[in-house]
């Protein structure tokens, strides 16, 4: 029973001390990331998305994933599959103080913080084209967003995505703000998986998101 014991808090304490690892993130630009994996520099995207929302705020947002072809033969991305995510607030809206008249500071805006999503292994790949290779590219140029995640990490198969400040929603409609495309490349498939979106109003809401089948 002591040997047992012994054993079952050692597995505790190593099970506890993994840590979280930064991954490296560079910015690139539309549309010269799609040569990374195309040969033409022409992708033919897939994208599904999934609510966000909440039952005491008003409209909703969405979660984008968006996946590549496998990557042609001649290019870096050879064999890898590109996921990319976009979270899409322009459409949740807030609510401010019961007579409508109070100050800004009374007004409740729905912002999310954090995106955690199970990835498991990320292929690295020189996205930048400056001879390093990396493992997180946010498209900041060429395309749709306004805010950018500041912090990528990853803890066993799990990555989570911080956006500080994060990215919020309105009082008005149309006025939110949304990310840019950022993504990953991996050897693996696409399938459907459980995402979680951390905000300030709510517990963590659960969505579907795309992301590479675990081995």
């Amino acid at each position: 029973m002591r040997v047992i014991a012994s054993c079952l808090m050692l597995f505790l304490s190593f099970a506890g001390s993994v840590a979280a690892a930064d991954l490296d993130v560079v910015t690139v630009a539309a549309p010269a990331i799609n040569c990374r994996f195309d040969t033409d520099c022409k992708i033919t995207v897939s994208d599904t998305t999934a609510v966000i929302s909440t039952t005491n705020m008003k409209g909703q947002g969405f979660l984008q994933s968006r996946t590549w072809p496998v990557g042609q033969p001649g290019t870096p991305g050879v064999k890898l599959f590109a996921y990319l995510y976009r979270i899409d607030l322009t459409q949740w809206l807030g609510h401010e103080g019961p007579s409508g008249q109070l100050p800004q500071t009374s007004s409740v805006i729905p912002c999310v913080t954090e995106l955690r999503l199970p990835f498991g292994l990320v292929a690295p790949l020189d996205y930048d084209g400056n001879g390093d290779k990396d493992q997180v590219f946010i498209i900041t140029q060429g395309g749709l967003g306004s805010v950018k995640p500041t912090a990528v990490t990853q803890t066993g198969n799990q990555i989570t995505f911080k956006f500080l400040p994060p990215v919020c929603g309105s009082l008005t409609p149309g006025k939110g703000q949304t990310t840019f495309f950022f993504g990953l490349a991996s050897t693996q498939p696409p399938q459907t998986v459980a995402a979680q979106v951390i905000n300030d109003i709510a517990p963590p809401l659960t969505v579907k998101a795309r992301a590479p089948k675990v081995p």
